[in-house]
């Protein structure tokens, strides 16, 4: 078999279910109530096919030292679709709580910087530990410049320089850092798209907010990516839509357009693929659990730990395929499979661990942070 066959990524799903499973039954962990499930239970499966694009990415570049998207529509779209799938999360939770009432900012603020910073500068000290270890311990560019190179880094992605001259530092987190400014940049824009909901506007306004998501659809890859989730959070309010998607014949379409944008298109940036995600979602975020899968207890604790898997499988792979194997080229495509496979145990109960004692705590803290936010900017109490 070669090394895209699709068999592999079906395996190494089953792997990270099948730890998953060992790890709630070990651990008699309690996963939370009161959340949509379905979505809880996405999450997982977009991080396991994210690891998957990735590993499939790194038998070419041990091969030929290029790092290129596969050329299998397949293998690419588990990395790009889920993506994009992770960007319509994004884009439908935070338009449906717009949607749902006044908002406080500094609170959404405070609790976006609790969640993702915490486990942001933990992957971004393992990351520089790895720099230190190829780089063999030697500063090889002034001790000032590596130091300002570092430091760049702290900006979640916006700037992120090589560090001491290894132009593989960004390859260390598998490139993946690209998707936090976009993060941050909708998060940002929330006000505006909070004016822009309101009831109270005058007709021209209306149709220039139409005339930017239009422009956004058609010249913008990535923001047409979180219009998919906003148009769900409008779908799940109609009572129509509500009594359609959790049915089976939702589940099936739902699965006919996910298998589409999969095997037909080579990019998830592209408006066809992008309607066929959108279609996958909005029944998905209507409540549909496809016969169940979504809504399994491993699906969601993979759910639950997503964020530590997209965010430090790379740091894991660049262990494996740069420091630790001798000779990761002399692999044949099964055992490269192996060895990737072999990694997803430790992947999922290091990610447990930091889900549990790095990125809990910083949720928990969104409280304490919030609080010192309404004493030093009190001007910014107000709600949307």
């Amino acid at each position: 078999m070669t090394a895209d066959n699709p068999v592999f990524a079906v395996a190494a799903l089953a792997l990270f279910l099948g730890c998953s499973w060992a790890m709630l039954r070990l651990s008699n962990m309690e996963l939370p109530k009161g959340r949509l499930t379905s979505i809880d239970g996405l999450r997982g499966f977009l991080a396991a096919s994210v690891f998957i694009h990735h590993s499939l990415i790194w038998r070419g570049y041990v091969l030929t030292g290029v790092w290129q998207a596969p050329d299998s529509n397949f293998y690419n779209q588990l990395g790009q679709s889920s993506v994009g799938l992770f960007f319509m999360i994004t884009g439908f939770l935070f338009t449906r709580r717009l949607l749902e009432g006044n908002v406080d900012w500094l609170r959404l603020y405070a609790g976006r910087f609790a969640r993702l910073t915490p486990l942001y500068l933990v992957a971004l000290a393992l990351m520089l530990t790895l720099v230190a270890w190829r780089s063999g311990f030697t500063l090889r560019q002034p001790a000032a410049l590596v130091l300002g190179q570092s430091l760049r880094w702290l900006t979640f992605g916006f700037l992120t320089p090589p560090i001491n001259g290894l132009e593989e530092t960004g390859l260390i987190t598998a490139y993946v850092t690209w998707t936090l400014p976009w993060e941050w940049k909708f998060y940002l824009l929330l006000p505006l798209v909070a004016f822009a909901l309101r009831r109270s506007h005058s007709r021209p306004v209306v149709w220039l907010a139409g005339l930017v998501v239009v422009l956004l659809l058609i010249f913008a890859p990535t923001p047409r990516l979180f219009l998919g989730g906003v148009l769900a959070a409008f779908l799940v309010r109609d009572a129509r839509w509500l009594a359609f998607a959790p049915t089976r014949r939702a589940a099936l379409a739902a699965i006919a357009c996910l298998l589409a944008a999969l095997l037909l298109f080579h990019s998830a940036f592209r408006l066809p693929p992008l309607i066929f995600l959108t279609a996958f979602f909005a029944i998905v975020a209507g409540g549909n659990t496809l016969f169940g899968v979504l809504a399994w207890r491993p699906s969601r604790l993979l759910g639950e730990i997503s964020f530590s898997v997209y965010l430090l499988h790379g740091l894991l792979l660049f262990a494996l395929f740069r420091l630790i194997l001798p000779a990761p080229q002399a692999l044949s495509d099964t055992q490269h499979w192996l060895v990737a496979g072999g990694a997803i145990p430790l992947l999922v109960v290091v990610c447990l661990t930091t889900f549990r004692w790095v990125e809990s705590p910083g949720v928990r803290r969104t409280k304490a942070l919030h609080e010192w936010a309404m004493k030093s900017f009190p001007f910014l109490r107000a709600g949307a």
